[in-house]
């Protein structure tokens, strides 16, 4: 199984939302994807590891699945960015068992990757298996860095 199989999508939060919230929900509201958020926790479980390893930051990277190649705006610690890179890159071109970008829940990347347009986005997406997070712009990778980043306020 890949270390991307549960991916979360991310969508920047209302503006009329953000007064009443801190850490990384004033930045980003987390569509539901059943089982894994709110039976396991693991968004929450993922938020810990990320905040206890350290600071995360973004890097630009350059992906190609088919005829597509497109910067990647990828969020990692700086000391896994490389390794987690080649297996976000492994889970896109996907394998004999697994077809490319094959997750737990429908996540859209593939689609807003090749630029098709949705009546419904999402802004970025979080690795919840791997503690890792992408988005296809750099405002939305800054947002999603400061999100990680910033603890809650009581």
């Amino acid at each position: 199984m890949s270390n991307h199989y549960l991916v979360q999508r991310l969508t920047h939060q209302h503006e009329s939302s953000k007064s009443s919230r801190s850490g990384f929900d004033k930045h980003f509201y987390l569509e539901y994807m059943g089982r894994a958020e709110f039976e396991n926790g693991d968004a929450g479980k993922s938020l810990r590891r990320i905040r206890k390893t350290g600071p995360v930051t973004a890097t630009v990277r350059t992906l190609t699945v088919g005829d597509t190649t497109r910067d990647v705006h990828f969020v990692a610690h700086p000391q896994t960015a490389d390794e987690q890179w080649q297996k976000f890159e492994a889970w896109a071109a996907g394998n004999e068992h697994a077809k490319p970008f094959y997750v737990c829940e429908y996540t859209l990347f593939p689609e807003q990757f090749r630029g098709e347009e949705r009546s419904y986005r999402t802004d970025a997406w979080w690795a919840l298996d791997s503690d890792t997070a992408w988005a296809l712009d750099a405002d939305t990778a800054a947002t999603l860095v400061t999100a990680f980043n910033t603890p809650a306020t009581a």
